[in-house]
């Protein structure tokens, strides 16, 4: 996790776990379409047999997408610190409704996991890159242009690895971005980000 701020503002980059594991998984079973292009390096491609209600699956996944965020969302906006969400809870996966969703979260967790932990990779890649940003240049120049300081706001993105081709932005104070160095280092995302909430 990455903090970045002062007394009035506070940026926190975190590689979250769940929804890294969530887009590997879509990755892996091939229910993402096509593969975005990473200027960093490329999930895997489809590395797993799809069931045979391929659509059925996607389905599934896209829902439990969708709730994971929303858990994560107001797990920020409450400023709850969770250890883990209740809707991906590894190895065994109770909380994933769908059979078939819940068999290949078990089938692909072990090969994640083993990246996840990686000296050079998962989390600690992600944290490295997310501490590549040029923030505090972006907040002066945004204080130059509208000649004030920036108003006080909090910040949190949620970083994955690779799999999203843009921000998902979930709300004025959540973020959830692929960790490419052209997103992040995006000047004009910042200036607009912080003329809506600083």
């Amino acid at each position: 996790m990455m903090k970045s701020g002062s007394e009035s503002w506070q940026v926190t980059t975190d590689p979250n776990l769940e929804l890294n594991f969530a887009v590997y998984l879509a990755c892996a079973f091939g229910l993402c379409g096509e593969q975005p292009q990473s200027s960093i390096a490329s999930w895997p491609q489809p590395m797993f047999e799809a069931p045979a209600a391929h659509a059925d699956m996607a389905a599934a996944w896209s829902a439990w997408w969708e709730d994971l965020c929303a858990e994560r969302r107001l797990s920020v906006e409450q400023k709850q610190n969770r250890l883990g969400s209740s809707l991906c809870d590894p190895p065994e996966f109770r909380g994933v409704v769908h059979q078939g969703l819940r068999r290949s979260c078990q089938m692909a967790w072990p090969s994640f996991s083993a990246w996840w932990e990686m000296p050079a990779g998962g989390k600690f890649a992600l944290e490295y890159w997310t501490s590549m940003n040029n923030l505090h240049a972006f907040i002066y120049k945004f204080e130059q242009r509208a000649v004030r300081t920036v108003k006080p706001f909090r910040l949190h993105i949620d970083v994955v690895y690779t799999g999203l081709t843009e921000r998902l932005e979930l709300g004025s104070g959540y973020v959830v971005a692929p960790v490419w160095p052209a997103l992040m280092l995006d000047e004009a995302w910042w200036q607009k980000k912080l003329q809506a909430i600083g």
